[in-house]
């Protein structure tokens, strides 16, 4: 059965790495300095570009909350009505001529009726409530009544238990224990303080609202800091809240869209400017899959490195070896495809790192010279040369053609430098003649005046 084989475009590689480069772009809005605590100021004089606030850090503000809270007493309803259901409950059971008429006296019922009502006005709260309240180590609360609060301890409180419990041990010594607990006084007995939690957790959000997460404002204008000097902290918080306002300006969701949109094309701007380079003056590349393939796998290493460095902070981004591609590429091709190569990375780069400029300059720099210092040419001696040819041809001037042997002649021959055999003749005379033959084709020559030039 024989295998399919997918002719896949080569500009598809091209858009496909375009797309995986712009979906792993930086697109929130990085601060382009860097700085630490106790260390000096690396860059020039930075003045404030707008008014901003100078933010406390997460520790202060979360302490001065923690310290807000503490002074918060939570909010609690008390419900009239129940205090006047039970007692006209207890007083309807009485009258109604049923065992508890029978069973206690007018004086019972007496006692019994002004306990509930001191009761109820003191107020039952649940246990679970009583509880927590423990717990949280409140010791005050607000009661409302009426719409009015007023301030309560929590120790005044009965459960449904402890008034209970009160009822039978602080009645008066002419009246019956046992004839009290008879009288099943804790069916008259129900909570009537319960938690509110709408007022509580309004107040405690105005509370913490109250909180200022700023301690300062910075003028527009204002100096900040200059090279060289410490940063303690004062103005570390004052850089961090301009980090903090620089990179609040990202916008939502439709931004970013159109901030991935346009990083996109400008991505792709450059990567099909590399593919008519490719296209118009190395076909012999472009037509290699291999090749292409290899190409773009530098540009998207390199780029993919320097989006984890500027997006994490991993490390200073100049700690990349950017220059380590065109002495890749120039091995395995040409010192133009190098440089092109190198070009397309540190411009789609520059686009992400704090100090484009400067990048740009130095990584252009360093490829311009790694790419032409690393030339095999140039480092073949002379003596090496004689040990490696068997024998000598002596010509004549005349008979010599001026000719350029290097990676571009190669390529307009349509040669690769991986299918190319050096064939090097030293010349006894002034001059000296390097012959290059191909496979297939034809021969290639180059000749030097200088013999130790060459």
């Amino acid at each position: 059965m024989k295998q399919k084989n997918y002719n896949i475009p080569t500009v598809v590689y091209f858009v496909v790495t375009a797309l995986l480069i712009a979906y792993f772009f930086p697109r929130e809005g990085k601060f382009r300095y860097q700085f630490y605590e106790g260390k000096p100021w690396r860059y020039g004089l930075l003045t404030a570009p707008s008014d901003f606030p100078i933010y406390k850090t997460d520790d202060e503000v979360k302490a001065e909350k923690d310290s807000v809270l503490r002074k918060f007493e939570p909010y609690y309803r008390m419900n009239p009505d129940i205090q006047k259901q039970e007692v006209e409950k207890l007083r309807a059971n009485y009258n109604n001529g049923n065992n508890l008429r029978s069973k206690v006296s007018p004086a019972y019922m007496q006692y019994i009726e002004s306990s509930l009502i001191n009761l109820y006005k003191n107020g039952i709260i649940s246990s679970q409530d009583l509880d927590e309240l423990r717990k949280e180590e409140y010791s005050r609360v607000n009661l409302l009544e009426n719409a009015v609060a007023q301030p309560r301890y929590v120790s005044d409180f009965f459960t449904v238990r402890t008034a209970y419990e009160f009822i039978i041990n602080n009645c008066p010594p002419r009246l019956d224990k046992s004839i009290l607990q008879s009288c099943d006084i804790n069916n008259y007995l129900t909570e009537n303080i319960s938690y509110a939690a709408d007022m509580s957790d309004k107040i405690k959000e105005d509370m913490l609202q109250s909180v200022s997460i700023a301690n300062g404002m910075v003028q527009a204008g204002e100096r900040i800091v200059d090279r060289g000097e410490i940063i303690d902290n004062h103005t570390y918080n004052v850089l961090r809240s301009l980090k903090a306002i620089h990179e609040a300006k990202t916008g939502g969701t439709q931004t970013q869209g159109i901030i991935l949109a346009g990083q996109f094309v400008l991505v792709f701007g450059l990567m099909f400017c590399f593919w008519l380079y490719l296209w118009s003056f190395r076909l012999k590349i472009f037509h290699n899959r291999k090749n292409v393939l290899f190409l773009i796998l530098c540009i998207f290493v390199s780029c993919i490195f320097t989006e984890l460095c500027v997006t994490y902070a991993l490390f200073n981004v100049y700690i990349l070896p950017f220059a380590i591609v065109p002495i890749v590429v120039r091995t395995f091709f040409d010192s133009r495809t190098a440089l092109f190569t190198h070009l397309i990375i540190v411009l789609i780069c520059s686009l992400m790192v704090p100090f484009p400029h400067e990048f740009l300059l130095l990584q252009i720099v360093a490829g311009m010279v790694v790419t032409f210092a690393t030339d095999p040419l140039r480092r073949l001696h002379l003596p090496l040369l004689r040990r490696l040819l068997p024998q000598s041809h002596v010509v004549s001037r005349g008979e010599l053609k001026q000719d350029q042997l290097d990676d571009d002649a190669l390529f307009r021959y349509q040669l690769h430098p991986a299918d190319v055999h050096l064939r090097i003749g030293i010349y006894v005379g002034e001059d000296v003649r390097i012959r290059v033959q191909h496979h297939a084709s034809g021969t290639v020559q180059h000749q030097q005046p200088d013999l130790e030039e060459a």
